[in-house]
């Protein structure tokens, strides 16, 4: 009597090995794609007749990222190694990729945070968005909270921010350090507070990021409360809320305040503050 053939289920062990050799191939044939459609010219390189191969060589593209060309090459090769979110963006901007296409390369290699540079195409889409809100102070923000433009409403009422410089030009930073938050918004102490736990919660995926760390340190030596509250280890996301202002020139203002953020790209945001109330002209 013939046996049945045994059945051989892999173990979870090889079932990772399995997904971990196809998740390295994919990578490496995703990035060889990418590097043969980049055109040399597109980036500013001479352009050679008598390339091989289409595209840009494995030495421009470590060049360009700012990486050795034997790390790139394992990269390609498939090989197990971890490439931190840094380079990451920085092969991104080499190859030019769209958001969806950069969200894929994350995936590959298994960072699940999404890529932390503002593109320009979104701030020029939430540039016209808030051009459209007359009444509504509007600000564009970066992951570090950098402002990277507002509307009409928010000049008026914030500020242009000229008078700052552009290393400073940041929101947190702002918020303890210009009046129209320390001196004319109620509550500050309370918004300050939750600001900061915000703050913290995005730094956490940033630690060791100059971007980030100079700003901390920066602030620590400019606002004992910041210093002070810093130092504590609350958290908590980024809500909708409401603020209220006691204006200079304008007098009393109460906003209500939502974020949005773009599909694709989350390391970017609009703060929209929308009237609560009836103003009379001043």
């Amino acid at each position: 009597m013939r046996s049945k053939p045994r059945i051989v289920t892999p173990t979870n062990s090889e079932q990772r090995d399995e997904a971990k050799a196809e998740r390295l191939s994919l990578l490496a044939e995703f990035l060889k794609s990418c590097r043969a459609r980049t055109q040399p010219e597109s980036l500013g390189l001479p352009v050679r007749p008598r390339r091989r191969n289409p595209g840009l060589s494995r030495a421009e593209v470590a060049t360009l990222a700012s990486i050795s060309v034997d790390w790139y090459t394992w990269l390609e090769q498939g090989r197990d190694i971890q490439p931190s979110i840094r380079v990451l963006d920085s092969l991104a901007d080499v190859f030019r990729l769209t958001p969806a296409e950069r969200r894929h390369l994350y995936a590959l290699t298994e960072h699940a945070v999404m890529p932390t540079k503002a593109q320009d195409a979104d701030i020029q889409i939430m540039q016209r968005l808030i051009a459209h809100l007359p009444e509504a102070p509007a600000i564009i923000l970066s992951k570090d909270w950098q402002i990277l433009g507002q509307n009409g409403a928010a000049d008026e009422f914030f500020s242009d921010w000229t008078h700052v410089s552009p290393d400073r030009k940041n929101i947190l930073y702002l918020f303890f350090t210009e009046e129209i938050f320390t001196k004319h918004l109620r509550n500050w102490e309370w918004h300050a507070k939750i600001t900061i736990r915000q703050f913290r919660a995005i730094y956490a995926s940033e630690i060791g990021n100059p971007l980030f760390v100079d700003l901390i340190e920066l602030l620590s030596r400019v606002s004992p409360e910041f210093r002070d509250w810093w130092a504590r280890p609350d958290v908590t996301g980024r809500d909708d809320g409401r603020k209220e202002f006691d204006h200079p020139s304008l007098g009393y203002r109460d906003y209500d305040y939502t974020i949005l953020r773009p599909a694709e790209n989350q390391a970017v945001e609009v703060v929209i503050f929308m009237p609560c109330s009836k103003y009379s002209v001043s």
